[in-house]
């Protein structure tokens, strides 16, 4: 019976099949229920409690194994199911979450994007709650961008008037930023432009001749006339007139004629009629210019007859006058100065005369 124990139950290998593994538990149970002789009771009951753990073993490797192989298929039924896309029939859907659009917007537009988010199905199958999560990604959606008006150029005004009557000349036009704040970006370029504008050819016209010397008077007293002219000159026959007079005329010899029926309240009437002298009165006078510097070859005659000299200035300005009655008024000529007028009185007179130009720089102030 030994033998037949030993033969039947030797130690386990793990190379064996799982299939003996029951037999082997039958036939075990049947052994421990016979009755044994006392000297190999031990032994049985060591043998018998060997083969129990060793079934022991395999038992909780098998279950180990089966559970490991299920989870595995599991997990590779998931990720293809994630690949496809695919979720199987569910019995009870509990929650979807789907994605949600992001806008975004700046100075140049409006962009509207909407990113990838994962989808979150709970379903229960067989009474147990079974997760799937699938990837829903939707295109990127992008708004057209409007140009901003800030910074921007408006357009140009219209031309100005061109700034010559004829010829050529020139026009200009402006242009305004457009700026809807003082820290939007300013605009590049110029805000002006000038271009050249071309007319009708101007005219031409001759050009006057310097004034002739004057003409002499036409008579010796009592006022005539006496005239001046001067040429216009053109370059060609196509030249418009000079633009002005060609002739002045002015009058001149304006004193009083010799009367001889006159009669002097002072002095007696000389020969020729003109002028009443004194032969016991003797007048001293100097004559200076506007910056008391004395004038020489200055004259100096009858207001009434000034075509004749009675003296003439020296060197240091001084000049005579022998018959010269109080009272009587005299005039000082000299080229290049204003004629001046005065009345004597007593026996000095002080004379200043100015230049013609200064007179006429003064005038053209006024």
């Amino acid at each position: 019976m030994d033998t037949n124990a030993n033969q039947k139950y030797r130690p386990f290998s793990a190379g064996r099949e799982f299939m003996n593994l029951e037999r082997e538990k039958s036939n075990v149970f049947e052994i421990a229920i016979k009755p044994v002789s006392s000297p190999n009771r031990t032994k049985t009951l060591f043998i018998a409690g060997t083969a129990i753990v060793c079934v022991s073993v395999v038992v909780a490797i098998a279950v180990a194994v089966t559970i490991s192989t299920k989870d595995q298929s599991d997990s590779k039924h998931s990720s293809l199911k994630e690949k496809v896309r695919i979720t199987p029939t569910p019995v009870t859907t509990t929650t979807t979450t789907a994605a949600t659009p992001t806008t975004s917007t700046t100075t140049t537009g409006t962009t509207t994007t909407t990113a990838a988010t994962p989808t979150t199905s709970t379903t229960t199958t067989g009474g147990t709650p079974v997760a799937t999560t699938l990837q829903t990604t939707t295109p990127t959606t992008t708004t057209p961008a409007v140009p901003s008006t800030n910074g921007t150029w408006n357009n140009w005004g219209a031309w100005t008037s061109c700034g010559a009557t004829c010829g050529t000349g020139s026009k200009t036009r402006y242009r305004t930023c457009l700026r809807a704040s003082p820290s939007d970006p300013i605009c590049t370029g110029e805000y002006v432009q000038t271009t050249t504008c071309s007319l009708t050819t101007c005219p031409v016209y001759g050009v006057w001749t310097t004034w002739s010397g004057w003409s002499s008077c036409d008579v010796t007293c009592g006022g005539g006339t006496q005239q001046r002219t001067r040429v216009c000159q053109k370059a060609s026959l196509s030249d418009l007139d000079c633009v002005g007079r060609s002739s002045q005329s002015q009058t001149c010899n304006t004193w009083n004629c010799p009367d001889c029926s006159q009669t002097c309240t002072t002095g007696s009437l000389n020969a020729e009629c003109t002028a009443c002298e004194c032969t016991s009165n003797t007048v001293q006078g100097i004559v200076r210019n506007h910056v008391n510097v004395p004038l020489d070859e200055a004259s100096i005659a009858h207001a009434n007859v000034p075509y004749k000299t009675l003296a003439t200035t020296n060197e240091t300005g001084g000049f005579t006058l022998d018959t010269t009655c109080d009272a009587v008024e005299i005039v000082i000529t000299r080229t290049g100065y204003a004629d001046v007028t005065v009345v004597v009185t007593g026996t000095t007179v002080s004379v200043q005369m100015s230049l013609i130009r200064m007179i006429i720089l003064l005038l053209s102030f006024i």
